[in-house]
């Protein structure tokens, strides 16, 4: 049976800077294109591993007709819920949605029967609340077996730089045709 240390490894070192360089040059504009990076990413990592198109298949929205509910992905594994990942893009996090994804998060793992949760958070500002362990204290039933990862461009990218990233990121996350005549 493989372990599950490879992949853990990968989400909380190796993902977070692919999904920052992604971010950085735009091809991240919103959570559904968060949410496609991750699969190309796990999917290619998980690949690599011995036997591993074999053994893993990363599926998004997975619905899960008896529970009523769809992660956005999940990592099966010999086709049984192995890992299950909730993402979450925004301009700001907001403290009382921390909690709620985290609970959320917690019964869907423990309804799939899954070894692990991992919820991912890309966030173009830093705020005071931007997610700690410390963060999930207060949450009853709480599991080592969920993991959050916090990624913050404002906090990783010089000041100027990111004061011209984010002006840039709000245009272009904001399609609009161009104007006839003008």
């Amino acid at each position: 049976m493989a372990s599950i240390m490879p992949f853990d490894s990968f989400l909380r070192k190796s993902l977070p800077e692919k999904l920052f360089k992604s971010y950085r040059s735009f091809e991240i504009l919103s959570e559904a294109d968060l949410q496609a990076f991750v699969w190309m990413y796990s999917t290619r990592f998980l690949r690599k591993l011995p036997d591993g198109a074999s053994k893993f298949r990363v599926v998004n929205k997975l619905y899960c007709r008896d529970l009523n509910i769809h992660p956005d992905l999940v990592v099966l594994k010999y086709g049984v819920p192995w890992i299950c990942i909730e993402l979450k893009e925004a301009g700001r996090i907001v403290p009382t949605a921390i909690g709620e994804d985290w609970k959320r998060l917690n019964r869907t793992r423990r309804e799939l029967k899954a070894h692990r949760g991992y919820l991912i958070y890309l966030v173009r500002h830093t705020s005071r609340h931007f997610p700690r362990p410390r963060d999930f204290s207060e949450i009853e039933d709480r599991s080592s077996c969920l993991i959050p990862i916090a990624i913050s461009m404002e906090k990783r990218l010089p000041v100027e730089e990111f004061t011209t990233w984010n002006a840039e990121f709000r245009q272009r996350s904001k399609f609009s045709l161009p104007q006839k005549g003008v």
